[in-house]
């Protein structure tokens, strides 16, 4: 597997995991958004997977969510 390949795979994961937990949680992207104290343009661009959270927005998000960040990112703990 090359990088690129690697990448789609966590970028796929990260996104369905995200959309996973905001309804295991019964909260919105903006209600995220919200949460992390970040703007919502950003929060709705990670949820569809268009761009990737930074390491540190990634943390602040699975926490938010309850879960690990290996959880987020690979789907597994």
């Amino acid at each position: 597997m090359n990088r690129q390949e690697a990448e789609a795979i966590v970028k796929a994961n990260l996104t369905n995991q995200i959309r996973d937990n905001l309804e295991l949680n019964g909260i919105n992207g903006s209600q995220l958004a919200g949460l992390m104290g970040v703007d919502r343009f950003h929060c709705s661009k990670w949820i569809s997977g268009k761009i990737m959270p930074s390491l540190p927005a990634a943390l602040a998000m699975s926490q938010n969510l309850g879960v690990t960040l290996d959880r987020l990112v690979t789907g597994h703990d």
